[in-house]
């Protein structure tokens, strides 16, 4: 079910409703202020929240992947809301708000053929409900949020339900493909249009080195990549390892094994830190 923006007929009409019911009188600006910052969680825009809050109280650094952060605004963006109470006076108030967003319970169980198809599948889930409390302070003759303790939770309760997420693919032709057409379209085609070498793609683009290479056996495999995070890192990974991140002076690299396979992406010119990470992180989901 797509969910439609915010809906002001709404909130106009639980304004009424509160002011009826004989709760304290509403501040009109206060009540568009906290509207702004809603709408500013609902963007995850982290500056603009930053700029609301009484204190940073972490938003400016909150740590999230970029796969993650697309994952979050797919969900925000089938989100609506409606305010549900309103409270306080004039040293603080408080506005509840009620969302209405995708249901990702529903994902469990389900195997999607890439991060792109479980973001699509979005509309189509049920919806459910999330209560977010907003609480204003004055500072002169203006409001800020007093914290962002709720919205973090909010952002938590969504990427921890994007987690329980599974995928179809393995490391693999099919599964490393899907990756880079949904964050290296350019590499991929690329990968589509050449033609393996005993086995091995061996491919470098727009300032992009990507490795794909399938061996006769896989201490043959293991072997490979213990010599690659060798020379990169100096290290000697046991038949545990799969995955190793590399970083050479900002420029993103990694590599990863399974059986008679061994995948190596790295950065070259250092332009594309945030796509190699992407892909990175789905080739280890693919382990």
């Amino acid at each position: 079910m797509k969910i439609k923006k915010t809906v002001s007929i709404l909130l106009t009409t639980a304004v009424a409703a509160t002011m009826i019911s004989g709760c304290s009188k509403e501040d009109d600006g206060a009540v568009k202020f906290s509207e702004k910052y809603m709408d500013s969680v609902l963007s995850a825009d982290f500056n603009g929240m930053t700029d609301m809050l009484r204190e940073d109280d972490g938003i400016a650094d909150y740590s999230i992947d970029d796969r993650s952060f697309t994952g979050l605004v797919a969900v925000l963006g089938h989100c609506d809301y409606e305010q549900k109470e309103y409270r306080g006076d004039k040293d603080e108030i408080t506005i509840e708000y009620t969302l209405r967003l995708p249901d990702l319970e529903d994902i469990k169980g389900n195997e999607y053929g890439s991060y792109a198809d479980l973001l699509t599948s979005l509309e189509d889930l049920d919806e459910r409900e999330f209560d977010i409390e907003i609480s204003l302070v004055p500072k002169g003759e203006k409001w800020l949020v007093k914290d962002a303790g709720s919205t973090l939770e909010l952002y938590e309760d969504i990427l921890d339900g994007l987690s329980e997420a599974e995928f179809e693919y393995s490391l693999g032709y099919e599964g490393v493909l899907a990756s880079l057409e949904e964050h290296l379209p350019g590499l991929a085609e690329e990968f589509t249009s050449s033609t393996p070498v005993a086995g091995e793609y061996n491919i470098t683009y727009d300032g992009l080195q990507f490795v794909f290479s399938r061996f006769d056996d896989s201490d043959y495999a293991f072997e490979m990549f213990s010599v690659i995070v060798g020379c990169w890192l100096d290290e000697v990974p046991t038949e545990d390892d799969h995955y190793y991140y590399l970083n050479a002076q900002g420029r993103a690299s990694g590599i990863v094994w399974k059986d008679e396979m061994v995948v190596h992406i790295y950065d070259q010119d250092g332009t594309h830190y945030d796509e190699v990470n992407s892909v990175l992180e789905d080739l280890r989901e693919m382990l």
